[in-house]
């Protein structure tokens, strides 16, 4: 089985409500999503790293019906990884302004 048939099969699955198949993106896709945090991560919130990769990775399954095959996966967790962290940028901006 091709890597994209089985990724497609496992979204599914997940899709259909069997949330055990989870497992298999987030360990395939998590050494990227570490990978992206470390460079666009500025250096002083790098102590957030583990935090903004459970929220990357909810985002991920919460919006898993809305990827759209034709498009690549790793692009598409790219974009939310990076918009992930283009939030908690602004967060962090606004506290920082706020005390």
């Amino acid at each position: 089985m091709e890597e994209n048939d089985k990724l497609f099969e496992v979204i599914d699955k997940v899709i259909s409500g069997n949330l055990q198949e989870f497992k298999y993106i987030v360990n395939n896709y998590k050494k990227l999503v570490f990978n992206i945090i470390n460079t666009k991560l500025p250096k002083d919130l790098i102590y957030l790293k583990e935090d903004i990769s459970q929220e990357i990775f909810i985002r991920v399954f919460e919006n898993l019906s809305s990827y759209k095959k034709q498009y690549s996966f790793i692009n598409w967790i790219y974009t939310i990884t990076v918009n992930v962290i283009k939030d908690l940028i602004k967060k962090e901006n606004k506290q920082k302004k706020t005390i």
